[in-house]
């Protein structure tokens, strides 16, 4: 019997239903095991944390995520079981009668194929908080520039307006979300969090951080408040801010913040920018999300603060 017999005869019998069923039931164990895990509770609760930002948009803030997503993922391994159950039935049931122990080896095998999968799907995609913690030196003179930061005026989500000259002498943060977002946002505010955790309270007095909404048709102020809450966003140097959606998006432009809505779901896709515009008003560094850049963005901080105060 050739090769290709020998896989249409596995196929075909029993054997392969049963293989399939324990991949499926041991996915959707290692999948509520995701879900559940707390994110605290070692290196395996990080790649977990980050699974979940991605494919249930979870908010790491609140705790919260897209149930529908959850719904939808672990119904996909119940129908195919059903659909195998269906067409192997027969054979599954004369195997279980006449001796269950032949089924042995192959629940073995499906559930050795869901570790070996889960072990290389982790390593190919190491989580962030995993990743290498060396930190490579800030190369602060090769990555300064000097382009002249465009001016705007928002609102603030506590009602106030706020004009980026006003800040002029200070040292300033310039990023991008929006309320609705559950994919990279809050790992922006997380990053960003961690950063100004970092930062003494001196350097927060030469400090302001603003956050332009990429969502002005729906973020108001009141939205924008919630989500500062959200994020224990409390302190008076930071700034989420919106207004017409016109001006609003001019200034994004201005910023070369790309982002592009999705006309079906009305997600937006973005780019996850922390600009940091020193005390002449110029555009000093851009960095974007990671373990390395979370790192050159304090440090760079700090050096534009020092520079103000000489």
């Amino acid at each position: 019997m050739g090769v290709y017999n020998r896989i249409q005869d596995f196929i075909v019998s029993w054997r392969f239903a049963v293989l399939m069923l324990s991949v499926l039931f041991f996915f959707t164990v290692l999948l509520i095991v995701v879900i559940l895990l707390p994110t605290n509770s070692g290196p395996f609760a990080s790649f977990a944390a980050d699974f979940k930002v991605w494919c249930f948009q979870y908010d790491p803030a609140t705790g919260t995520m897209q149930w529908s997503y959850v719904v939808m993922f672990l119904l996909q391994p119940i129908l195919i079981s059903i659909v195998i159950l269906a067409v192997w039935w027969r054979q599954l049931v004369q195997v279980f009668q006449f001796n269950k122990r032949i089924l042995i080896p192959y629940v073995g095998s499906g559930f050795m194929v869901v570790i070996f999968a889960a072990v290389v799907f982790s390593w190919i995609f190491p989580s962030d908080s995993r990743a290498n913690t060396e930190t490579l030196p800030f190369p602060a003179e090769k990555l300064r520039t000097e382009f002249r930061a465009p001016d705007f005026e928002l609102l603030d989500h506590r009602g106030q307006t706020v004009r980026l000259s006003d800040f002029k002498g200070q040292v300033v943060l310039v990023s991008a979300v929006y309320a609705g977002c559950g994919h990279t946002c809050p790992l922006i505010l997380e990053q960003a969090a961690r950063v100004f955790q970092k930062l003494t309270p001196s350097d927060k007095n030469h400090f302001k951080a603003l956050f332009i909404s990429l969502d002005p048709e729906n973020d108001s102020p009141q939205i924008l408040q919630t989500l500062a809450e959200n994020h224990n966003f409390t302190e008076s140097f930071i700034h989420f801010l919106t207004g017409e959606p016109s001006i609003v998006n001019e200034a994004l432009d201005r910023f070369n913040i790309s982002r592009q809505r999705d006309p079906q779901t009305g997600e937006i896709s973005h780019a996850n920018l922390f600009i940091l515009v020193d005390k002449a008003g110029k555009v000093a560094y851009r960095f974007t999300l990671g373990k390395q850049q979370e790192e050159w963005l304090t440090t760079a901080i700090q050096i534009l603060i020092r520079e103000i105060e000489g």
